[in-house]
């Protein structure tokens, strides 16, 4: 009996061993990765502020750093990406390698727009151009209203999702497949490329499920008429074999031959 508790308190020991052990690990890795996320956030808005400081090429320099930690959220990214690019427009870099840095901002947020009344006219017109190369809408209507709508890519990614009638924008441009459900009615799945700069419209007649025959309350009814006249029919025959024959319904015998 001894040895059965001694060996239990063994494998507790050591469960809260292992058990704290892997807190700490977590702990320390959770610790990193705050510490990581902190210092990319920070490297960012010090690119920002070394860009306004006409100082572009730091401001690459920070904020590339900045995204290879890769801990940045979509708006951070974005910024990073954006700033980047407005860094490389005025120090008078190569339209592709500018370009390049705007799809991958608009890749990071595509439903990010800038502010007219803080970004100079002509990075503001160099985003813009960009920007509505990649991005595209979709409006959805349906008969009947009120269904659902989920848009995914082919990844299985779900990209947008509402109630129609909806107008999905700011897409970015590729091919979705949109799923269209409502209760009691049958679903419907297309795939649609979307193009840029164009709404992209589709009004769906969904068809209500059929039930299954033997569910249907008119069949029954129909059913039960079928039966009724079947039983009907038998039980007038089976009366007429068992009525008796009077004389005067019996056949009269033919005539004699000449």
């Amino acid at each position: 009996m001894k040895m059965i508790y001694t060996n239990k308190m063994k494998s507790i020991g050591y469960f809260l061993i292992i058990t704290l052990t892997m807190l700490l690990i977590l702990n320390g890795l959770f610790r990193d990765l705050v510490y990581a996320q902190e210092k990319a956030q920070q490297k960012v808005l010090e690119g920002v502020q070394l860009f306004w400081n006409a100082k572009f090429d730091e401001a690459i320099e920070v904020l590339r750093e900045a995204i290879t930690l890769n801990t940045l959220h979509q708006d951070e990214l974005f910024s990073a990406y954006l700033y980047m690019g407005f860094s490389l427009v005025r120090l008078g870099g190569q339209s592709e390698a500018v370009d390049q840095t705007f799809r991958q901002a608009v890749k990071a947020n595509p439903r990010l727009k800038l502010d007219s009344f803080k970004i100079p006219p002509d990075l503001l017109n160099r985003f813009e151009q960009l920007r509505k190369s990649m991005i595209g809408s979709v409006y959805i209507t349906s008969n009947p209203t009120g269904a659902e709508v989920i848009g995914y890519t082919r990844e299985k990614e779900i990209k947008f999702q509402g109630e129609t009638p909806f107008l999905f924008d700011d897409l970015l441009v590729e091919t979705y497949d949109i799923l269209i459900l409502k209760k009691d009615y049958q679903e419907k799945i297309w795939r649609v490329n979307l193009l840029p700069a164009v709404v992209d419209s589709f009004d769906i007649t969904l068809r209500i499920n059929e039930k299954p025959f033997y569910k249907k309350w008119w069949t029954w009814a129909g059913g039960g008429v079928v039966i009724a006249s079947i039983i009907t029919i038998v039980s007038t025959k089976e009366s007429s074999k068992t009525q008796v024959m009077h004389s005067s319904d019996l056949p009269m015998p033919p005539d004699h031959p000449q």
